[in-house]
């Protein structure tokens, strides 16, 4: 594999790894919140509002990282070679599940 086709991959990895993380804090925000909805303990409320507010922020920092590194790959050039194809595939294919992932961005 050429040093190009390897730092695509290397790219297409790591978005894909954000989007994992990106899933899983949206997914730990609702359940959150739901347990946050459901407490009668005002301490406990202020303790999970707090945690909540960081993990928010959190995953707005994440998902405008994601965005970016997206449309970093987007602006790439295509090399001419026989795995053209390939790597046009990959690449449209961690873009569409980013999309997906994090609609309100793109």
């Amino acid at each position: 594999m050429s040093h190009p086709d390897a730092r695509l991959l290397k790219q297409i990895s790591e978005i894909q790894d954000m989007i994992r993380q990106f899933e899983s804090n949206v997914s730990r925000i609702a359940d959150m919140h739901s347990r946050s909805l459901n407490t009668m303990d005002d301490s406990l409320m202020q303790q999970n509002a707090a945690v909540l507010d960081d993990l928010v922020a959190s995953t707005r920092r994440l998902s405008n990282q994601l965005k970016s590194r997206v449309q970093e790959l987007e602006k790439q050039p295509t090399p001419s070679g026989q795995d053209v194809r390939i790597r046009k595939n990959q690449v449209r294919y961690s873009i569409s599940i980013a999309k997906r992932s994090v609609p309100d961005l793109f």
